[in-house]
């Protein structure tokens, strides 16, 4: 997994989180200090207290941030209040190249799968001829269009075709909720002077999404 960008608005809003972590770690700390130094009034043996030493802040923040990073921000109230989302899982879809000259029209299923905390993301793509795995991206928030820009490294497959090479290219999606189903609509391109270029569609998986489901949703998008 790699680090990415959060940017809102133009601003990065992963500071605001760092302040208010910081203070929750400080006012943990503290209650943690006092409850453990009332401990001392009573007759408790040393070897007891030997397992109540009092925290440090460093260690009471590492935990608040590890909880955090891989977990609470995930919480749809507090989801909701950062407004970055959590993209983590199964996508589907299909992709739209002109690589080799291809009908653009022509469709190549690709499947995405997606792991995410709070500051580090892996974006996996796998097509019937080769793979692909981003280096680095980042969520932009501009008004009402959450975005998902990440350059990524294109692998083929040892018995893909030969005028398929391993090459760098970027990817840039917008990120949409219909009736709760995430979606992911785009484009990408790779090589000089962006020469291959094409569309991808695709959508998260759910359990309760059948594939007639699927497949009517992305003709729709």
């Amino acid at each position: 997994m790699h680090s990415y960008i959060i940017e809102r608005n133009k601003q990065n809003c992963r500071k605001k989180v760092y302040i208010i972590l910081f203070i929750i770690s400080f006012l943990i700390t503290k209650f943690l200090q006092i409850a453990l130094a009332n401990i001392k009034l009573f007759d408790i043996p040393n070897f007891i207290k030997f397992w109540f030493s009092i925290p440090s802040f460093f260690g009471v923040f590492g935990i608040v941030y590890w909880v955090f990073n891989n977990y609470l921000w995930k919480w749809n109230i507090i989801n909701k209040l950062l407004t970055v989302p959590n993209l983590s899982g199964d996508w589907i879809g299909f992709i739209k190249t002109s690589h080799n000259g291809q009908d653009i029209n022509n469709k190549i299923e690709v499947k995405m799968e997606i792991c995410q905390t709070w500051n580090q993301i892996k974006i996996i793509s796998k097509t019937n001829n080769s793979s692909s795995e981003s280096k680095l991206g980042g969520i932009i928030t501009d008004k009402a269009n959450i975005k998902l820009k990440f350059e990524y490294q294109n692998q083929p497959d040892y018995d893909s075709d030969e005028n398929l090479y391993m090459h760098i290219g970027y990817n840039i999606f917008d990120i949409k909720s219909i009736n709760n189903i995430t979606m992911l609509t785009g484009k990408y391109f790779s090589g000089r002077s962006r020469k291959n270029h094409g569309v991808i569609k695709v959508i998260k998986k759910d359990s309760d999404l059948t594939s007639s489901d699927i497949e009517e949703l992305l003709r729709t998008i």
